[in-house]
């Protein structure tokens, strides 16, 4: 029973002393920037693509880094699922903006 005790002693010392839990974090931080980098870009696709008729025509609905969030799902919805939005001829998505919002919304969506 002594030999077992020590021997998980020995294994939590081993891991408190490896450089393990600091990848971890780092991996983690890494991550966390990714998505904000990823809603950044996402923000700007709304806001330069989306706001200009969502001020005209349902002010309600403008976008803005505080409700980008929370509205994730419909946009969604709109966008990949409905195909409603962009709506008319006048402003287009590329496909890089296209795979941008979807990762973020993706992302938001599984949070």
């Amino acid at each position: 029973m002594k030999v077992v005790l020590a021997i998980f002693t020995l294994i939590g010392f081993v891991l408190l002393e490896s450089p393990l839990p600091n990848a971890i974090s780092e991996g983690w931080d890494s991550i966390q920037k990714e998505q904000e980098t990823l809603k950044t870009q996402a923000y700007n696709i709304l806001r330069h693509k989306c706001n200009g008729c969502h001020k005209k025509q349902n002010p309600f609905m403008v976008f803005s880094e505080k409700n980008m969030s929370k509205r994730s799902e419909k946009i969604y919805e709109q966008v990949f699922v409905k195909q409603r939005m962009p709506k008319g001829n006048e402003v287009k998505l590329t496909n890089e903006e296209y795979s941008l919002l979807k990762n973020w919304l993706l992302t938001e969506i599984n949070k």
